[in-house]
């Protein structure tokens, strides 16, 4: 590809395989639907395993992002793939774990 003089210098992207932006996207999507489940819930009723489940979901939907779907994702394909699919299974798996712990019954 020719570039022009007095153009910024263009890189190449890290996308490319529009299956996986588009696994990434939805991994971030639900990620961050389950984070405003969680906030709405929390306002309220105000307990405090809801507390816990906006701060997994939060931290959970900026990894997915930063990993698969941002400027500065991961470089192989593969791994944004695998962080697309084992985020959420991480969210699922770690969710009643934490609200247990922080007193659900």
């Amino acid at each position: 590809m020719a570039q022009e003089k007095g153009f910024a210098p263009t890189f190449p992207a890290v996308h490319g395989h529009p299956l996986v932006d588009w696994m990434g996207l939805l991994a971030t999507v639900f990620l961050f639907s389950a984070f405003l489940g969680s906030m709405m819930r929390w306002l309220s009723r105000g307990t405090t395993w809801d507390l816990g489940g906006i701060i997994l979901a939060g931290l959970l939907t900026w990894l997915c992002y930063s990993w698969t779907i941002s400027d500065k994702a991961l470089p192989r394909v593969h791994h944004r793939l695998g962080a697309a699919i084992a985020l959420p299974l991480v969210w699922a798996l770690s969710l009643p774990v934490i609200m247990m712990a922080l007193g659900f019954s």
